[in-house]
């Protein structure tokens, strides 16, 4: 007898309950005299599909991916950004955000590197330094630098509502100064406490006028009464900052144990990153608070057309350093 063929929709099951399924051809003959007859299979494969639900796998397990990277994206957004993100914020948040993390990485990295200097300024692994001659030192710092601080609120604690970005901007350049101060210290051991107290000086002023102005950044991003959930995830995203920028320090002060003529270019490079860092973090700022400048500039710009600009317009007209006016010419 001839061979029969036939085609179809084959299914073969596997060991692990899912079926490989597949357009073949399959050719029976019969044998005759109790032989039955003998068949072969020629199976183009196909997608396997989970014989419990029908579903393609393949289907399954893209599916499955996106669920996770789903879960991990809402991970991320709970344990870094605001409730409601993006609209529970202002427009200029996240920008603000990424440019405020990279200047933090760069005074962590440097920190790490700055402290080395200090201890060994302190004379930490000389046989002649003694542990009170050092706490010693390193509690002036303190002493001078609490003093400088609280004598710095005295002068300027009404100002930082208003001038918010410059003083944010100054915080963060005094900051500079006495991390090179610092970093320069043991190389003048005669006059190394009194460097390190103008160092602790310098850094109390960045504390006191970072923090102030943090306070009027977090209620300008507020747009939900959600000025507590900002702060907290601004906690978040600190430690991680500081997590990453400790461990990229001790990297850097391994390296410049290695290769010690590194040390300052490397601050240098740093240090450049930082400035610029923190110049886009404050220009992308639209703060709607009127202040001297602002009033000025919003004149001018009605007087000339005739109409009030958006805050958007204003930022990269205002000056950024405290307490200087910018020169306007009046329309005549």
């Amino acid at each position: 007898m001839a061979p029969e063929r036939s085609t179809g929709r084959i299914h073969q099951m596997s060991p692990d309950n899912k079926v490989s399924s597949g357009v073949g051809m399959v050719m029976s003959e019969y044998c005759g005299h109790g032989a039955g007859r003998r068949t072969a299979i020629w199976m183009h494969k196909g997608p396997s599909i989970d014989s419990s639900t029908g579903a393609s796998v393949e289907l399954k397990m893209v599916r499955e991916r996106g669920q996770k990277r789903a879960r991990i994206k809402r991970t991320w957004q709970a344990l870094f950004m605001p409730e409601g993100y993006p609209d529970s914020v202002s427009a200029d948040y996240f920008t603000f955000q990424v440019w405020d993390s990279v200047q933090a990485l760069c005074s962590y990295c440097r920190g790490v590197v700055t402290t080395k200097a200090l201890l060994k300024g302190l004379g930490v692994g000389e046989d002649d330094a003694t542990p009170l001659g050092a706490a010693f030192q390193w509690i002036m710092k303190d002493l001078v630098g609490m003093l400088g601080g609280m004598g710095f609120t005295l002068l300027q604690g009404t100002n930082f509502d208003s001038n918010a970005k410059q003083w944010r901007l100054f915080a963060d350049c005094v900051n500079n100064i006495g991390l090179w101060i610092e970093l320069a210290a043991p190389h003048f051991p005669s006059a190394f406490l009194f460097l390190i107290m103008t160092a602790s000086v310098a850094r109390s002023l960045t504390g006191v006028a970072a923090g102030a102005t943090r306070a009027a950044m977090t209620q300008h991003f507020a747009r939900a009464g959600n000025a507590a959930d900002i702060a907290a995830k601004e906690g978040s995203q600190e430690t991680c900052t500081t997590l990453l920028g400790m461990l990229l320090g001790m990297a850097i002060a391994r390296f410049t144990d290695v290769y010690p003529i590194m040390v300052w270019p490397l601050f240098l490079m740093l240090t450049i990153l930082h400035i610029y860092s923190n110049v886009k973090a404050v220009r992308c700022l639209r703060l709607n608070s009127i202040n001297r400048e602002r009033t000025r500039l919003l004149l001018h710009a009605y007087v000339a057309s005739k109409r009030a600009p958006f805050p958007a317009e204003i930022t990269p007209r205002e000056s950024l350093l405290p307490g200087q006016q910018v020169a306007v010419k009046w329309a005549e």
